[in-house]
C-alpha cells in the first residue's frame, strides 16, 4: 500500500432506491452502506447480494447500479478522491483503484457490520458550521477507510487456517450462491486442496459443498416465493438455477413439498414485534412464539394461551438457544434488527423484515397477509374496516356538530409526549376519523412520531377541544398522572365550555396494527359519538 496517497472525503448523502438505481461516479470512488432494505448491487457486471449494515467499495468509472427486493432500499453514498503526492507536492489523482493493492470491489467484511452503518448515520448528521465540525468530519470518514482495510486485511489473515479458508468460503458461497460454484474452484481460492477442502468443508458448516449451496438457494426460494410475486421462472435464475422445472426437483428434494404446495402450507411462525403479532391474529393465526408487551394481547391472550402460544417480555426476547430449538418455519421482525441479527435469522428460516417507515399500518398488515397466503382475508378485513370508519366518522361529525381538535396526549413514569402520528391512536383520529391536529403541534419542527412535552407545559402550549389521554401502567406514571389532572392550569381546561379531557386505556392506544387500529377506532366511537 503506498504511503504517498491521501484520500479526502467529497460528500456524503442518503439514496432511497425504489427501483434500479443507477450510482456510477466517473470521478470519484463510492463507499455504500446499507441502512435498511435487501436487494442485489452490481458492480462492474459482479452481482452481490446486499443487505442491512453491509458495506460495499467501487472505484470511479465502475458501472454500479442497485435494486431493492422488496420494498425500497436506502443507502449512504460516501464519495471520496484519491491523490498521490509527487516529487514536487504536485497532487495526482488515482482514478483507477489498484484492486489487489487495495480496497477489493464489492462487499468489505468485518466483525461488527453495525459499525459502519454507526459510523456513516454520525458522518451524515455532521453540519460543518464550524472548524470544529469539520475537523470531526474528517476524522470520522478516516475512521470509515480504517474500518475498510482492517476488513481486508483480517480476510487475509484469516485465510492462512484451513479452517478460516473455509470460513471465508463460506461467506463467498452465501454472497455468490446464483452463479456456478464448483468446489475445484472454492478450493483454489481457500489454498488447499479439494479433497481437504471438502473434508474441512463438513467440519465447519456441518454439510456437504452440494447440500449447503442447495440450502442456501432453496432458502433464498423460501423468502421470494413468501414475500415477493416472482413467478418460478424470475426465483430460478434469481437464485442460480437454470429453470423453474429444476428448481421445483431441488425444491422437493430438501423440502420434501412443491413450491406451490409450501406457500399454502402452514407454518410454525415467531414473532419478534408484538405489532406484528397482532396482524396474525387479525388473518386468524396464532403464532407458535412472540414477544409482547406487559399489557399482552387484550381479549386475544385466552385464545393464544390455549393454542399454546409462548409469550416473552419484549425487553428480554428470546435467546439464540431458544430460537434453534422451536425450530421456526417463519420469523417476523422489522427493521431495526442489527445486520449480525438478521444473518442469524434468515440463518434458521425465511424472516420476513417489515420496512416500519416505509408504510403504514395497511401496508405491514399487506405484507404480513401475504407471507402466510392470507391476502383474501387481509382485503377482507381492511374492507369491513374501511366502512366502519366511515360510519364512525359520520356518527362523530353528527354528534359533535363540528370537526374537533384533539390533542393525543401521554404520560409515562419518567416522561411525557404529545404524538403526531403511526402510535397511541394518531393514526385513527387524524386520519381515519378527519379530525383536526392542533395548529401548534403541526407547527413543531421535529423528527419521529412524538414530541417530548412536560405537563405543565401542555395547556399553555396546545389549544385544543379534547384531551386525549394515555397513561402507563407504572405506579409512577399514574401518581405524576394524578397530581397532572389536580394542577390549576389542568383543572381550568376541564371546566372551560367545550373543553374535555378523556383517558384512555394505554394498552389498547398504544398499538400500530390492525387489532389496535379496531379497538382505537371503537374507543372513538364511545368517546365522541354518545
Amino acid at each position: 500500500m503506498e504511503t504517498n496517497v491521501i484520500e479526502e472525503m467529497a460528500s456524503i448523502s442518503l439514496r432511497r432506491c425504489e427501483s434500479q438505481t443507477e450510482l456510477t461516479d466517473e470521478r470519484a470512488h463510492g463507499l455504500f452502506v446499507v441502512i435498511s432494505g435487501m436487494g442485489d448491487m452490481t458492480i462492474r457486471h459482479q452481482k452481490i447480494p446486499v443487505s442491512m449494515g453491509r458495506c460495499y467499495y467501487a472505484a470511479p468509472g465502475a458501472k454500479t447500479t442497485v435494486s431493492p427486493h422488496f420494498n425500497s432500499l436506502d443507502l449512504y453514498h460516501i464519495r471520496f478522491e484519491r491523490w498521490r503526492k509527487s516529487e514536487n507536492d504536485r497532487r495526482e489523482p488515482i482514478w483507477v483503484a489498484a484492486l489487489s493493492e487495495w480496497l477489493p470491489e464489492g462487499a468489505l467484511d468485518v466483525g461488527d457490520e453495525g459499525r459502519y452503518l454507526e459510523q456513516a448515520s454520525v458522518l451524515h448528521g455532521i453540519i460543518e458550521r464550524d472548524e470544529l465540525a469539520m475537523y470531526r468530519r474528517r476524522l470520522l470518514f478516516q475512521e470509515i477507510l480504517y474500518e475498510c482495510f482492517r476488513a481486508c486485511v483480517g480476510r487475509t489473515e484469516e485465510q492462512k487456517d484451513s479452517q478460516g479458508a473455509i470460513r471465508h468460503a463460506i461467506r463467498y458461497i452465501q454472497e455468490h450462491y446464483r452463479e456456478e460454484l464448483h468446489r475445484d474452484e472454492l478450493a483454489r481460492m481457500a489454498n488447499i486442496s479439494p479433497e481437504y477442502f471438502s473434508q474441512q468443508f463438513k467440519t465447519v458448516s456441518g454439510s456437504s459443498l452440494t447440500d449447503y449451496l442447495a440450502g442456501v438457494r432453496i432458502g433464498h426460494v423460501k423468502e421470494r416465493l413468501l414475500f415477493t410475486n416472482e413467478r418460478l421462472a424470475e426465483i430460478a435464475k434469481a437464485v442460480g438455477y437454470r429453470d423453474e422445472y429444476y428448481l421445483s426437483r431441488k425444491f422437493k428434494n430438501v423440502t420434501g413439498m412443491s413450491p406451490s404446495a409450501y406457500v399454502k402450507s402452514d407454518k410454525k411462525i415467531v414473532s419478534l414485534n408484538p405489532h406484528l403479532t397482532r396482524h396474525l391474529l387479525a388473518l386468524g393465526i396464532v403464532p407458535a412464539a412472540t414477544v409482547t408487551y406487559p399489557w399482552g394481547f387484550g381479549d386475544y391472550q385466552e385464545w393464544m394461551d390455549e393454542q399454546g402460544c409462548v409469550c416473552r417480555s419484549w425487553d428480554k426476547g428470546f435467546s439464540d438457544e431458544e430460537l434453534l430449538r422451536m425450530e421456526p418455519e417463519l420469523l417476523l421482525c422489522i427493521d431495526n434488527v442489527s445486520p449480525d441479527r438478521l444473518s442469524f435469522y434468515r440463518g434458521i428460516c425465511p424472516t420476513l423484515v417489515i420496512p416500519w417507515y416505509l408504510s403504514d399500518w395497511r401496508g405491514h398488515f399487506r405484507e404480513v397477509a401475504r407471507a402466510v397466503n392470507r391476502r383474501t382475508e387481509a382485503e377482507s378485513w381492511l374492507k369491513a374496516f374501511a366502512a366502519k370508519a366511515d360510519a364512525t366518522r359520520n356518527a362523530i361529525r353528527e354528534a359533535a356538530g363540528a370537526e374537533l381538535t384533539v390533542l393525543i396526549y401521554n404520560v409515562r413514569g419518567d416522561a411525557a409526549f404529545v404524538y403526531r402520528n403511526r402510535a397511541m391512536g394518531s393514526q385513527v383520529i387524524y386520519d381515519e376519523l378527519g379530525m383536526r391536529m392542533p395548529v401548534s403541534v403541526q407547527a413543531r419542527s421535529v423528527q419521529g412520531n412524538f414530541i417530548p412535552v412536560e405537563p405543565k407545559e401542555v395547556i399553555p402550549a396546545f389549544s385544543a377541544d379534547c384531551i386525549l389521554l394515555s397513561v402507563d401502567r407504572s405506579p409512577e406514571a399514574k401518581e405524576r398522572a394524578e397530581r397532572m389532572l389536580e394542577s390549576s392550569e389542568w383543572k381550568v381546561f376541564c371546566n372551560l365550555p367545550g373543553k374535555r379531557v378523556r383517558e384512555v386505556d394505554m394498552a389498547r392506544w398504544h398499538g400500530y396494527d390492525p387489532l389496535s387500529i379496531l379497538w382505537q377506532l371503537e374507543d372513538a366511537a364511545k368517546l365522541f359519538a354518545l
